[in-house]
């Protein structure tokens, strides 16, 4: 089995959504804002802020997606509004957000200028892998080897991950 990743592409969303709608901890978190996913990813694909890509693995030349990952740098605010109490759960609040032009995600310039002073929040939209690879320690440590890769060069102050599946990264 051969492993790779790349950003996600607009082809791949749907794939994408249909492996978080399936996973039986984090699909029914979501909800309805899962419908919301497609479109909002679409229009952050290539956002500087939107850090999102697909983990693959390639048997007998074919690939398949069996995970993806997607990571956003916030605006502080919303960083502060996941540290208060009644909590929320990050996916869910950010695709509704984003959907109607809330968004928290900062933008090129923004992510520029905190990146340059070192005030760059980085938080797990989203981390899902399909339940047959959840524990094959080759798939983990490749995910979390090319997710420290892909944020490699920026000035991070603080990176939130929340739990939201049991195979979550």
């Amino acid at each position: 089995m051969d492993l790779s990743y790349r950003p996600m592409r607009a082809s791949d969303i749907a794939t994408c959504v249909k492996l978080i709608e399936g996973d039986p901890v984090l699909g029914p978190r979501y909800g309805p804002a899962i419908h919301l996913l497609p479109a909002v990813w679409l229009r952050l694909l290539g956002r500087e802020s939107f850090r999102a890509c697909v983990f693959e693995k390639s048997d007998s030349g074919s690939k398949k997606i069996i995970q993806v990952g997607v990571a956003v740098f916030v605006a502080d605010d919303f960083v502060r509004r996941l540290k208060t109490p009644p909590f929320m759960w990050i996916g869910p609040a950010l695709s509704e957000r984003a959907a109607v032009s809330h968004s928290p995600l900062l933008s090129d310039r923004e992510v520029a200028l905190a990146n340059s002073n070192g005030t760059l929040t980085r938080i797990t939209w989203s981390s899902c892998i399909h339940p047959q690879h959840a524990t094959d320690p080759r798939v983990l440590n490749f995910a979390v080897r090319a997710f420290i890769e892909m944020h490699s060069g920026y000035n991070l102050r603080e990176v939130i991950v929340q739990a939201e599946s049991e195979h979550h990264l």
